[in-house]
């Protein structure tokens, strides 16, 4: 093979070898082989031209000497890629099955005797000429698979790197979602580490791209791609993947505008605060880049009062503004927006907005009228009467924000989160600290759990991670004592005691984790025998998920409700009740139905947490509790109460719930007093709540 130049005429062409040496420290080669499957001999830096049939690529080479170390110029961000044969076009060159423990999660990815199989198919290929392909009998393959050993650059250690590879379930019967049978982990083989990624799960069971994202360490640059046979199916199938790619993060960035949000504004005078009594008062915000868009409005009620003094209104909570952007910036001098109001029996006023503090602005009046009689701010003795109405529009930017910001599928802003129960009656011993096996699986996001004797959730993402568990008995005793432990790396974390004979534990705590912690439930109790757990589901679960920051505000849309009860409901004797909380705090998409059939309809899929507290009125006979329901059937976060004499009773829970829209969860209370009863109210102050909100994005 020659390759042929030609000269600055166009007349002469000239033909040279297939290899060019340049000054002895590159070279140029060109042939029809694939170099990252037949080994050439080259200096490090040199380029590879591939021709026939299967060419048309460039290789560059990453090592010196006879190796098969090229990578593809152009394949991935930034043109790196270390997967060195991702697309099949040159055999299965650097991948391995491996038979590791049957367990949902791989030990090293490597070794073993595996009845799987990974091989390259030409027919139907995603790409190319050829796709990889794995296949799977049917049997139960738990714990088999294939990986790919790779190297990182120096550069690229303690980086976000992504995994990126077209797939397509190209027969038989495979389940996806969070119960996927392959699942996709990172192996770090310098510190002997699974890493588990940002998405880990195939979400598809026909064709589609998978995309993860894992951190590397400091210290290493040896790592193994792992694509791990994780459930117990006895079905067969095969899995055609493609372009395969683990390389650095593609980082885009936009400007961030979410949807407006709903929010009351504080309203406040120099001297006597307004009232809004039976009036209204109303605003909605969004975020446009480093800024804040507010909308207000206010239409006065026969019992509004105007206070005494000049009229400011707040703004949402956490809205500073940043008056270092603002030009001329000075109090009461600086307008940011617009205002009208209209007097019911005259015409419409113009007015402008100016900020006072960082945190609150002041109104202008820009002219006289018979309806409002003094020029300057807006006050008590400018202020409205019944049926008048106050519009204002106001831009101006906060302090912490910026103008970019990193897009969502870029950030580290995906759901951690795993729920299991038990409905076992496992038998607990006196006097012995033992660990809850959670048997049953809800969700689990990544993986995380290990079921069994050694029951624990072991992190894959450093952060902190909210732990609730709920420890139910099957009998408890009020001579006896019960305990329920939170242990991080079999230390004891965080301890609560049973109360009364409430045959219900609840214990909740932030834990802060990296990679490779975890953490277990444990319970205990001295009665000198064994006492069984409850065999219910809904009295023994645990939930687990990683709190996510605002890393990417445009990521998605909040979805999140909140409302809670400002008279007393009667809840019936010994029945279950659904929870009716009648004033709405927010709810970004109306997702609540109100009344006697109360419920949150989930608006879009997704996980949703679902937090409560309730309290039910003094009376010191029988029990109380409380629990989730889903599509009416109970789910989870329940929790129960002894009452005492003499006071009222308080029970509060929360737990995770995996919602499609058209699903829908609703609060069920019950009480045995005796007779109806009343939830509790402390100075006219909502003492039950509830609060629904999509975790992650």
């Amino acid at each position: 093979m020659s390759i042929g130049i030609f000269s600055n005429s166009g007349n002469d062409v000239r033909l040279l070898k297939d290899q060019l040496d340049l000054n002895g420290t590159a070279k140029v080669l060109t042939g029809t082989d694939d170099p990252r499957s037949v080994a050439k001999n080259a200096p490090q830096g040199s380029i590879y031209l591939q021709t026939g049939a299967t060419g048309g690529k460039v290789f560059k080479k990453r090592d010196d000497g006879s190796s098969t170390n090229w990578s593809e110029v152009g394949s991935g961000a930034g043109g790196i890629n270390y997967i060195l044969n991702p697309d099949a076009e040159a055999g299965t060159t650097g991948w391995a099955t491996y038979a590791d423990t049957a367990a949902a999660t791989p030990v090293d990815g490597t070794g073993g005797s595996p009845t799987v199989t990974f091989t390259t198919s030409s027919s139907s290929p995603l790409r190319g000429n050829n796709s990889f392909l794995i296949t799977k009998d049917a049997a139960n393959r738990q714990g088999e698979g294939a990986s790919y050993a790779f190297s990182i650059d120096t550069a690229d250690r303690a980086s976000v790197m992504a995994i990126e590879f077209d797939y397509a379930v190209a027969s038989g019967t495979f389940a996806a979602g969070d119960s996927s049978d392959i699942r996709v982990f990172v192996y770090d083989v310098t510190n002997s580490q699974l890493i588990t990624p940002v998405a880990t799960t195939i979400q598809s069971n026909t064709q589609s791209k998978f995309k993860g994202l894992f951190q590397t360490n400091s210290n290493s640059s040896s790592y193994r791609l792992i694509l791990h046979v994780a459930t117990t199916s006895a079905s067969a199938y095969t899995f055609k993947i493609d372009n395969v790619r683990v390389g650095p993060q593609a980082v885009t960035y936009g400007a961030a505008v979410t949807d407006w949000q709903t929010f009351t504004p504080a309203w406040t005078a120099s001297t006597t605060d307004p009232t809004i009594g039976n009036g209204t008062i109303t605003g909605a915000w969004r975020r446009v880049g480093d800024s804040v868009e507010i909308l207000g409005y206010i239409l006065w009620g026969s019992t509004t009062t105007n206070g005494s003094g000049a009229h400011y209104f707040g703004f949402p909570s956490g809205v500073v503004m940043d008056t270092s952007k603002l030009v001329g910036a000075t109090a009461q001098n600086n307008t940011l927006g617009w205002a009208t109001y209209h007097n019911s029996g005259a015409a419409v006023l113009p007015m402008s907005v100016v900020w006072d503090t960082t945190t609150r602005v002041s109104f202008n009046v820009w002219q006289n009228s018979s309806a409002i009689a003094v020029q300057g701010q807006l006050s008590d003795a400018s202020g409205g009467s019944t049926n008048d109405e106050l519009f204002w529009s106001i831009k101006f930017p906060v302090v912490g924000w910026s103008s970019g910001v990193q897009i969502s599928n870029d950030a580290e802003t995906r759901i951690v989160a795993a729920r299991y129960t038990s409905n076992a009656g496992q038998s607990i011993p006196s006097a012995t600290v033992t660990i809850v096996d959670f048997e049953d699986r809800d969700f689990d996001t990544h993986g995380l759990v290990t079921t069994g004797a050694s029951w624990k959730f072991t992190a894959g993402i450093t952060g902190y991670y909210r732990v609730t568990a709920r420890v139910g008995w099957s009998t408890m005793s009020t001579t006896n004592n019960y305990n329920a432990y939170i242990y991080k790396n079999n230390a004891l974390y965080s301890r609560v005691a049973a109360s009364g004979d409430n045959p219900i534990i609840l214990i909740a705590d932030t834990v802060s984790m990296v990679p490779g912690d975890f953490i277990d439930i444990r319970t205990d109790q001295d009665t000198g025998g064994s006492v069984s757990l409850s065999s219910t589901s809904t009295d023994l679960s645990v939930d687990v998920s990683r709190i996510a920051g605002p890393t990417a505000i445009a990521a998605n849309e909040l979805v999140a409700a909140q409302y809670k009860r400002t008279t007393a409901q009667s809840l019936p004797n010994a029945a279950d009740t659904i929870f009716q909380p009648d004033t709405k705090d927010f709810d970004t998409h109306s997702a609540v139905t109100t009344g006697a059939s109360w419920r949150f309809t989930a608006p879009v899929a997704g996980r949703y947490q679902v937090t409560y507290s309730m309290g039910f009125a003094a009376n010191a006979t029988g029990i109380r509790y409380a629990f989730v329901r889903k599509n009416g059937t109970g789910f989870g976060g329940a929790t129960s109460a002894v009452p005492v004499t003499g006071a009222d009773t308080f029970i509060s829970g929360s737990c995770i719930v995996t919602m499609v829209p058209g699903d829908y969860v609703d609060l069920n209370v019950y009480q045995s007093s005796g007779g109806s009863l009343n939830t509790a109210l402390a100075s006219g102050l909502a003492d039950a709540m509830i609060t629904i909100q999509k975790v992650g994005f």
